[in-house]
């Protein structure tokens, strides 16, 4: 990543800006019938702006194209509901719930032809709805568990009376694989080799030179770790990721990384 030349947000000094909120939170759950429970929670939220979204303009390599910032961000609020089940007989685990959310000043990337990128923006409002269904079976004294994770969403921009359901948000998105968890020697060892899927998406504003499409793409990943020491205080993690070198996009203006590899040491003291 590197700074951008400052064409959308002005690298004059900017006015100094306080922002805050109180938030509630709340829950119930259910677990009257054995190795089941239900769940229903709602929660206020409040993001404010990232100092990268109100003034660093970024770009991620040479032809891939620029995200402007935006210093007249505003902050988003939503409100969050959930309601959720989850039945664990023995080694089994299915769990399903259903979300709502409704934001406003939703804060999203869209492409500015003017720009030749994308710019943070506020949406007005923005609403969220889907379904999540997990699973994972335990294989005993393996250590091994196969598990998914399917995910289907919508979410409507609504700017101003102009609504619409393409927002460059996945239909339908998944992640599937077997884990493994282990002790060798006193140091506790794991392995996950799982794919991530997405559906193709497209965008549509107000304006049909900014509108586009991007195709869908699934991704082979490969992550391992070891903890060890006193009170596990150390631990180790490496993850190879995209193995397939997918070329593929969340954005328009920027590709995801190709084929890579990740390591991240952690000691407690």
């Amino acid at each position: 990543m590197h700074i951008a030349d400052n064409k959308a947000a002005n690298s004059a000094q900017q006015p100094d800006r306080s922002e805050g909120k109180a938030v509630f939170n709340a829950g119930l759950t259910w677990s009257g019938i054995e190795n089941f429970s239900a769940r229903a929670t709602y929660a206020q939220g409040y993001r404010s702006p990232l100092l990268q979204e109100l003034y660093v303009n970024t770009s991620m390599g040479s032809g891939t194209g620029t995200t402007y910032a935006n210093p007249n961000l505003k902050p988003e609020t939503s409100h969050n509901f959930e309601l959720g089940a989850r039945w664990m007989p023995a080694i089994f685990m299915l769990d399903g719930s259903l979300f709502f959310n409704k934001a406003d000043d939703y804060i999203d990337t869209a492409y500015v032809a003017d720009l030749t990128g994308n710019q943070y923006q506020n949406v007005a409002k923005a609403k969220t709805f889907g379904f999540e269904l997990q699973t994972s079976a335990g294989l005993g004294e393996t250590g091994l568990e196969p598990y998914a994770t399917l995910t289907w969403m919508r979410r409507q921009f609504n700017d101003n009376g102009f609504k619409t359901y393409d927002t460059a948000t996945p239909s339908f998105f998944a992640r599937y694989g077997v884990r493994w968890n282990g002790v060798v020697r006193d140091v506790k060892l794991h392995t996950d080799a799982y794919a991530r899927s997405s559906t193709a998406t497209k965008y549509k504003s107000k304006q049909s030179e900014n509108d586009y499409r991007l195709a869908g793409a699934t991704t082979l990943n490969l992550t391992a770790g070891a903890a060890f020491g006193p009170q596990d205080a150390y631990s180790l993690d490496m993850g190879f990721y995209n193995i397939n070198n997918k070329a593929y996009r969340t954005q328009f203006s920027i590709f995801e990384p190709k084929r890579y590899f990740a390591a991240k040491f952690n000691a407690s003291f």
